[in-house]
């Protein structure tokens, strides 16, 4: 097989993060037993699996499982990710429309380097909890013209610990001045975190609260995104790094300490939700989704069987460039270099 063929050149901007992501998946093999991502993109489910294209032209792997995290796959996570920030742009531009508006809120805590990431979600979200509760909260909703929120939990890793934070988006009523905003929240994630044992946060960096100025589509895109999309943010310094981040470390000589990062971050996530959302922000949502209504299905391309699978995930950079191949409509020669990495293309028959 030319080598031209096995290092062709992939795509760039979505193409090349979904390439990225398929071979980053090949790493599992140091993922515990636990773990589901210990089986993503590996096991099948049955007694083959299917090289499929979708009606959007997207090439993948079918009859294989999948481990649905939200957390920390580097396949899973952008797909989930990326459906739920198309729900929350529907959401935001229904309550924009009828004359509301937005603000991104920040909440942050001081950490150590010896804090255990568990404790520390556990105490973000009883903080929070705490928060938007009781006759505080309600007074504060009516005061500052809150009608809905959406929380999302983010993490980063570095040489000063694990730092939990929360990306909030407000859905106001009205026009909002943003420092009245800013000081009663302040004050109020203050008494919170003093109240359930956490560092007391600072006045700079405990909350802050930004207006993405102007009730516009691209408004809408950037706050929903910054709420959703923690997969596509990066650390915001070369000593920081977030969540698949880690994936790229753990092929540098850093590679141990990303490994046990990862580690620790899913033993952490294991059944915690990522995003909550409140009860008026879900009536903005429509009933029906997208992905809730008849579409084509996908065409199969070639049927391998569990051995020749064996030999196939093994070559994680010949599988992705195959899958590449397809994308671009290259049948044969991805169906060609399928086969010079272990597929009997004797028994695989393309559809």
């Amino acid at each position: 097989m030319p080598e031209t063929l096995v290092d062709l050149p992939i795509a760039d901007g979505r193409g090349a993060r979904r390439v990225t992501a398929r071979r980053l998946r090949t790493m599992w093999f140091w993922a515990p037993g636990w773990s589901r991502q210990a089986c993503c993109g590996r096991i099948p489910t049955g007694g083959q699996v299917a090289v499929v294209r979708s009606p959007s032209g997207s090439a993948y792997v079918a009859g294989v499982q999948r481990c649905g995290s939200i957390w920390c796959c580097p396949t899973c996570t952008p797909w989930i990710r990326w459906r739920r920030e198309q729900v929350l742009r529907q959401a935001m531009d229904a309550h924009v429309a009828m004359g509301g508006s937005l603000r991104l809120l920040t909440l942050t805590v001081p950490h150590t380097p010896s804090d255990q990431l568990d404790r520390l979600f556990d105490g973000v979200a009883a903080v929070w909890r705490w928060s938007v509760s009781g006759r505080i909260w309600m007074g504060a909703q009516r005061g500052l013209g809150i009608s809905a929120w959406v929380r999302s939990m983010e993490v980063t890793a570095g040489a000063g610990g694990w730092h939990p934070h929360l990306h909030v988006a407000l859905l106001l009523d009205g026009p909002a001045d943003d420092e009245t905003v800013r000081v009663w929240w302040h004050r109020r994630w203050v008494a919170a975190c003093e109240r359930f044992g956490l560092h007391r946060p600072s006045a700079a960096r405990g909350v802050t609260v930004r207006d993405i100025a102007g009730s516009t589509a691209g408004y809408v895109v950037r706050v929903a995104t910054e709420v959703a999309r923690a997969d596509v943010k990066t650390g915001r310094d070369k000593a920081r790094f977030a969540v698949l981040q880690l994936f790229d470390l753990a092929s540098t000589d850093r590679a141990r300490w990303a490994r046990d990062a990862w580690l620790d971050l899913a033993a952490a996530t294991r059944g915690r939700h990522a995003t909550y959302t409140s009860a008026g922000l879900r009536r903005l949502i429509p009933r029906v989704q997208p992905a809730d209504l008849p579409q084509c299905p996908p065409s199969e391309l070639v049927v391998i069987d569990a051995e020749q699978w064996r030999a196939l995930r093994h070559q994680p950079t010949a599988l992705t460039n195959a899958l590449v191949l397809y994308e671009q409509g290259h049948d044969a020669q991805a169906a060609a270099l399928l086969h010079a990495f272990g597929a009997d293309i004797s028994s695989i028959a393309p559809q």
